[in-house]
């Protein structure tokens, strides 16, 4: 049975939570070495001794910042690829597609340092510390390739995690350049209007890219004649 959680229970699970959104601001903003844990402590009304309290190290604070962020991406992906695995003949719909593009562009709304935050670490992993990203992202990484691979059986095998590295750059890419992208277009690039137009554009995007038939066939990308070509 479920138990009730204590006030001190409750308290303590809404301060992490206040660390965390505070550590994701200032690792997005700062990256590992430039943010400061007692900077972070501060921005949360504590000093640095409970901070660590909570999370010992500058690195457990960290790990704990990108693991929260990352693993609700997790969930609707899984389910994504647990469908199309399970059903390989039967094509996936507009709308299965379009609900987990809404449902990651939504999260990346809701978190925006989370893009700042991935994109700062992999400037950062000459000196190590953006690997520790790595980890926490790989499960996002190959479920996407799964799907990837389960829906586009036109692909290369090694084209597949390029295809995921370009689409995770992409998407994130937008989500952490809002002021160069604000005045490229000239206008704000994070408001209602604008974020309702990129999303509309994603939902499109993926079902040209997924679902629409390959405008070249698997054997005319190897070089090799397909069956239109041999009755000519």
């Amino acid at each position: 049975m479920n138990q009730t959680p204590t006030p001190t229970e409750s308290s303590d699970g809404a301060r992490r939570e206040t660390i965390l959104a505070a550590g994701e601001r200032h690792f997005a903003a700062r990256g590992f070495d430039g943010a400061s844990t007692r900077a972070i402590a501060a921005d949360v009304g504590l000093n640095q001794a409970t901070l660590y309290h909570y999370y010992p190290t500058k690195q457990a604070l960290y790990e704990a910042v990108v693991s929260q962020a990352v693993d609700a991406l997790v969930p609707p992906l899984q389910r994504l690829a647990e469908q199309v695995e399970a059903r390989p003949k039967q094509r996936l719909t507009e709308a299965d597609l379009t609900g987990v593009v809404d449902r990651t562009v939504d999260y990346l709304e809701q978190h925006p340092q989370l893009a700042r935050l991935v994109l700062r670490a992999s400037l950062d992993a000459d000196e190590g510390h953006g690997l520790l990203l790595a980890p926490a992202l790989k499960p996002l990484f190959d479920i996407a390739v799964r799907i990837l691979g389960a829906i586009r059986t036109d692909w290369e095998r090694d084209e597949l995690p390029l295809m995921t590295l370009s689409l995770l750059q992409l998407s994130l890419g937008h989500f952490a350049s809002m002021s160069l992208s604000s005045q490229l277009l000239a206008r704000d690039a994070a408001s209602r209007e604008a974020l309702d137009q990129q999303k509309r554009f994603w939902r499109r995007f993926m079902v040209r890219l997924l679902l629409d038939p390959p405008a070249v066939t698997h054997n005319a990308r190897k070089g090799t004649s397909g069956p239109s070509e041999m009755k000519r």
